[in-house]
């Protein structure tokens, strides 16, 4: 589901200025604090999660040598036949996770490697330390001593941007070696406050706040058994609430570092989570359209749900309802509130009296509800459609509607403002070729050295149920202008152009018993666009079109199913949906 789900992903390694480094990686943590309270009932999937797929494979790993009785450094598995030891594989996380509940505070992570692990080379097995096999080959010491340090950090003033100062540390103590295992030498949880001089957590420095028992803390990791590479912390929440004065219900921002130490000396074998945006999975978007068309009954709508598929296995990732009442719901993506984070745009889809334009952030949750604002003079109408991007060129993108039906074309450009809209632009005229509205998206289709006069991106509006043709809008001064039509699409009957952009393209159906999809560019030296080199392709009757750029996504007028096709026509995927015509977009979680 979106509620609670709060996905994000890795990009390149940060060592954010610690050094000496011998291997990083790093997390990306989603602009959104966390909200620590009792609140959250559900198993992993819903907590905080976290994903680094970064697993360098030239680190420097251990091989035990029979013949010398001693380690060998390797940097590559194939280096070794007997026992191998990767003391930073087992601290390079690949996945963690955060969450409360009424009783604990939950934290776990996998690692590249398992942790208290050696691969018996020989047999292709993963094996405990504490294996038979391991004393019957003579290693009865490690390669070098391990002291791992799992760090949870709280930032009790979530700025966005802050990767290094922190309030309060958790740290958890994994230190072992074959002969002693566990050493406990130091408590197993610990808490910690920010007191020194060095940004970032410092044993030596901080001031150390509480030993926790192991009535109050414990870890998922039997020895006995094979080694895994997932490991779950559970503190005792009310002790965490005492000991550093967080109370429920307060927005922290946390990050989770490994260190681990060669003796004395700090080895930096850090990971850090740190502010962004980005998500993990690709996904296609999808807006119900109507349970059945049929032209001398009318159209049936069911609720507006919206509902998100993977796009490399079309699982179904997320969904929640946008309108209750059965009125359909169309759906566009941008960042209507200029927070550098997307939010989705929906619309009912069926005629109403008052259409209510909503907002909601990728959780799920709704940010701003609204009738749409009425123009003075002009009767609000009841059904339009909806497309996102950023028309003036200033921070954060703008809403604009299109009429779904009547002998002119009406533009609306909206803006959110303090949870309402305000209009930027109003257009209302006849134009040619348009009897019975129009589809409208929003993209960088004129590039400013080829024509473009202003800093925004463009308005396309696509004829429905008439003439062919496409128009290109852009904003100046507080107004609309028609920078030009496209009318050479040579389609015979006046079924209209459905439209989906990205930047430079336009993706155009031309409608009719067999509807075919174009890509076109803009061309300067033509003011206008032109098909480009890939052949059209057949896709019968479609709701509504999505194009990326890379994929074109269509849905079925008369099946529930959306199918997404390469540029060149060839189908990648198709995803089995719940009603006929609906509206799609690619985004991002």
């Amino acid at each position: 589901m979106f509620h609670g789900l709060h996905k994000v992903a890795a990009t390149t390694a940060l060592l954010l200025g610690w050094v000496p480094a011998v291997h990083a990686a790093s997390f990306y943590l989603a602009d959104d604090a966390v909200t620590i309270d009792n609140d959250i009932e559900a198993a992993w999937d819903d907590y905080k999660v976290v994903t680094d797929q970064e697993d360098d494979p030239d680190r420097v790993r251990y091989c035990w040598n029979p013949a010398t009785s001693a380690w060998d450094e390797v940097t590559s598995e194939t280096d070794c036949t007997n026992l191998l030891y990767d003391p930073l594989g087992q601290i390079d996380l690949i996945d963690g996770w955060f969450g409360v509940n009424e009783t604990n505070m939950l934290v776990a992570f996998t690692t590249s490697t398992p942790m208290f692990s050696l691969k018996n080379m020989a047999t292709d097995e993963v094996i405990s330390l504490f294996d038979e096999a391991v004393f019957t080959s003579g290693a009865t010491s490690l390669p070098e001593a391990f002291d791992h340090k799992m760090v949870f950090a709280f930032d009790m003033d979530p700025a966005e941007g802050n990767q290094t100062s922190f309030d309060y540390y958790m740290v958890a103590n994994i230190q072992y070696d074959i002969t002693s295992q566990i050493n406990a030498a130091d408590g197993f949880l610990q808490i910690y406050q920010e007191n020194g001089d060095t940004d970032g957590f410092q044993a030596d420095e901080d001031t150390l706040m509480a030993d926790i028992d192991t009535s109050d803390s414990e870890v998922d990791e039997d020895m006995a058994t094979a080694p895994s590479n997932t490991m779950e912390i559970r503190q005792n929440i009310e002790t965490f609430y005492e000991t550093t004065g967080i109370t429920s219900g307060e927005e922290v921002k946390f990050r989770l570092e490994t260190h681990s130490t060669d003796g004395d000396t700090t080895q930096a074998v850090r990971v850090a989570f740190t502010d962004s945006n980005e998500v993990t999975e690709d996904a296609v978007l999808v807006g119900s359209g109507a349970t059945k068309f049929d032209g001398r009954r009318g159209q049936r709508f069911p609720r507006g749900v919206v509902t998100a598929f993977a796009q490399d296995d079309q699982a179904q990732l997320a969904e929640f309802e946008a309108y209750h009442k059965k009125v359909g719901v169309q759906v566009a993506v941008g960042d209507v509130d200029g927070d550098d984070e997307l939010e989705i745009v929906t619309l009912p889809f069926k005629k109403v009296q008052k259409p209510e334009l909503k907002v909601f952030d990728l959780a799920g949750n709704l940010e701003v509800s609204a009738v749409i604002p009425k123009e003075s003079g002009v009767s609000r109408l009841g059904r339009y459609t909806v497309g996102v991007g950023n028309v003036d060129g200033e921070t954060g993108d703008e809403i604009v509607l299109a009429n779904f039906a009547g002998e002119r074309v009406l533009l609306d450009v909206l803006q959110v403002s303090d949870d309402a809209y305000t209009r930027l632009a109003h257009y209302d005229e006849t134009v040619a070729n348009y009897s019975n509205g129009a589809w409208v998206d929003v993209a960088d289709v004129v590039q400013e050295d080829d024509g473009d006069s202003d800093d925004g991106e463009e308005i396309i509006t696509g004829s429905m149920f008439s003439a062919a043709v496409v128009d290109l809008w852009e904003y100046i001064d507080g107004g609309l202008n028609n920078i030009v039509q496209y009318d050479e699409l040579n389609v015979g009957r006046k079924s209209g152009v459905h439209i989906a952009a990205a930047a430079d393209q336009v993706a155009i159906v031309k409608h009719g018993g067999n509807s075919k999809v174009e890509l076109h560019d803009w061309v300067a030296d033509k003011g206008n666009l032109d098909p480009t080199d890939d052949q059209p392709f057949t896709v019968g009757l479609i709701g509504d079109i999505a194009y990326d750029g890379t994929n074109i996504a269509v849905s079925s007028f008369t099946k529930k199913k959306v199918t997404v096709y390469d540029t060149a026509g060839d189908k990648q995927y198709t995803i089995a949906t719940d009603s006929k015509g609906g509206f799609v977009e690619f985004i991002t979680l």
